[in-house]
């Protein structure tokens, strides 16, 4: 039996009070993005994949590199080309487009004028899939967007497009499809992973957000100290969870820009 792991991209850099209407748009990831990918990697460090390929947007491109995969860039698991509403938030589309909107709660897979053929941007999924599958061996990677798995997970596993447009694939989720034979399984679907920290799993989140030298020895340094304040408690019979502040020290500062 083999695995492939899909993996949604981290969240793209966007205001963070709207949501947003991505497709062909290609933004970069953001530090929460980006920590996102890093946490997906540490999660995925011990499946043994050999291989990854991602859209050619920097979002699932940046997603594969901080996950340290080698990485083939692919167009075909780019997302959907959203037409005249790629790039607008949601408050923008509702307001613009209130019939058609609304028509979306009922069937998600309407598009807007200049999006792209549905069933086009399927097949483009499927036989992307199946080239990769075909051409490898082993647990592979691959990192693309929600829409475009959604109907790649309608394609392979039979479900309609309705049901497939409900999958919840969050920024940063793994769905695990095992094959056996010629056979297709989803295994898991949509989990965020939540890998257990370690020294080098934090350094590892710090460079994903861009932390400078100084910020890691710092870390490092509020750590340290903490276990002094630890061992001290300890010693007047308070007792903490020296493993959790230990790593809560060290990423304290993750978010600041010095």
């Amino acid at each position: 039996m083999r695995k492939i792991f899909l993996i949604r991209h981290g969240r793209a850099d966007l205001p963070e009070s709207e949501s947003y209407c991505i497709g062909k748009t290609d933004p970069p990831l953001s530090r929460l993005g980006a920590m996102q990918a890093a946490l997906a990697g540490i999660k995925l460090q011990d499946e043994d994949i050999k291989q990854s390929y991602s859209s050619k947007l920097q979002r699932a491109a940046q997603t594969a590199k901080i996950m340290r995969y080698p990485n083939f860039e692919l167009p075909e698991l780019n997302e959907l080309n959203f037409g005249e509403w790629d790039g607008l938030s949601f408050t923008e589309i509702k307001s613009g487009w209130p019939l058609l909107y609304r028509e979306r709660a009922e069937n998600p897979f309407i598009m807007p004028e200049g999006a792209e053929n549905i069933e086009k941007a399927q097949k483009r999924m499927t036989q992307a899939f199946r080239r990769i599958t075909e051409g490898t061996v082993g647990n592979v990677a691959i990192i693309s967007h929600r829409s475009a798995m959604q109907l790649l997970l309608s394609s392979l596993l039979s479900i309609e497009l309705n049901k497939a447009a409900k999958l919840n694939l969050p920024h940063g989720s793994i769905t695990e499809l095992n094959i056996q034979e010629n056979d297709i399984y989803l295994a898991k679907e949509g989990r965020l992973p939540h890998p257990e920290l370690s020294h080098e799993n934090c350094i590892r989140l710090m460079e994903a957000a861009g932390a400078s030298e100084n910020q890691k020895r710092h870390g490092i340094a509020v750590a340290d100290q903490c276990m002094r304040i630890v061992v001290t408690l300890a010693a007047c019979g308070y007792y903490l969870d020296e493993q959790a502040l230990y790593f809560a020290a060290m990423l304290h500062d993750i978010a600041s820009d010095e």
